[in-house]
Parts: C-alpha cells; structure tokens; sequence
C-alpha cells in the first residue's frame, strides 16, 4: 500500500465457475468482489496485511460500459492515497465470457482531522484549510449543509470540485484534497 500518494488499485472476480485445481473441486458461485456495487460513499472499508491495517472511506461508486469508460482516468496516479476496488457487472455474455459494465469503488485514505471551516459574511460560502484528505470527513465537521467544496489543484491551476454523491467525473477532487489545501464549500440554501 503507498504511504501517502498513488492509487492502489485492486481488481477481483465477482463470480467464478471453474476447476480449482489445488483444491481438486469445481467452483461455481460468486466470488471476493460479489456485491461490491452495494457499497454506498461513506461507508469504510479496511484493508490489513499482518498487522498494520488502513481504513479507507467510499467516496463514490460508479457502473461504467467495459467498452467506453476512460480507463485512465479512473486508474490515474493521485496526489493522496487512494483505494479503486474494480470488478465485473451488468449482462453476462457466454459468446465472449464477459460482463457489459464495469463497478468501480474509489475511497481516500484519510490523513489529518477535518477542521471545521469560516463563514463568509454573507453565509454563502465557508472557507479554510480543510486538515484531512477525506471530503466526507471535511463536509461531516461542518456547522452548515455543503453541497459543494472546491480546492486547488496542488500540481496546477485548476479548480476541482467534490459534490456529495455526485458521479467520479464530476468529483474530480477525489484524490485531489490535501490536508493543507485551502477549501471553498458552498453552503445549501
């Protein structure tokens, strides 16, 4: 697992039917990624190796088209340390032995602890330096309703967004949010 950047990316079956040959059985049934598109943004997911464990948060949950997602983009390198869980959905298909979709799991490993946020003067924005890589985190600290936040990008000039259940390419400050980066959120009306 990286320490503090990258993109851990892990892919799994989300039904298997074959010989297990160091088990001498045939298998047939769903698999480690069975269920996986039941996760919802915000819920956990911890990952252990011996004794050191991490815990990820869900940030977003998509179904993408096996033949037309942008693949790169959605396994790209990040700035934070993030989690991408990938597996098979959709319509099985027995000519070629594959799935139609795709769903693909993202979730930020949090560093620091969510600060809570200035108002503007007139109440429609807060503003600050968020303290932790985790936007769910940073909009559960605050004293108002988010419904957006929006930083800079640390390796350019560009602003990225978060909206709270909004697809990956609208999100596109997961994996982006450090804990030092100073953050806008839009308050809810």
């Amino acid at each position: 697992m990286p320490l503090t950047s990258g993109n851990t990316i892990l892919s799994g079956h989300v039904d298997y039917a074959a010989n297990v040959p160091y088990a001498g059985v045939r298998y047939n049934g769903p698999a480690v990624f069975s269920g996986l598109e039941r996760l919802r943004p915000g819920a956990t997911i911890e990952i252990a190796r011996g004794v050191t464990a991490a815990t990820y948060r869900v940030i977003s949950v998509d179904v993408l088209p096996a033949d037309r997602a942008n693949w790169f983009d959605e396994f790209a390198s990040t700035p934070v340390e993030m989690l991408t869980l990938f597996t098979c959905t959709g319509v099985f298909n027995p000519n070629t032995v594959s799935y139609s979709d795709r769903v693909v799991v993202k979730a930020v490993h949090a560093v620091g602890a969510a600060r809570r946020l200035d108002v503007t003067g007139d109440g429609r924005f807060l503003y600050g330096v968020g303290g932790t890589t985790d936007p769910l985190e940073l909009l559960a600290a605050q004293s108002r309703p988010v419904t957006a936040l929006y930083a800079k990008d640390p390796l350019g000039d560009q602003w990225r967004t978060f909206v709270p259940g909004a697809p990956s390419f609208i999100n596109t400050l997961t994996g982006q949010l450090g804990p030092d980066v100073l953050v806008i959120g839009r308050v809810a009306q």
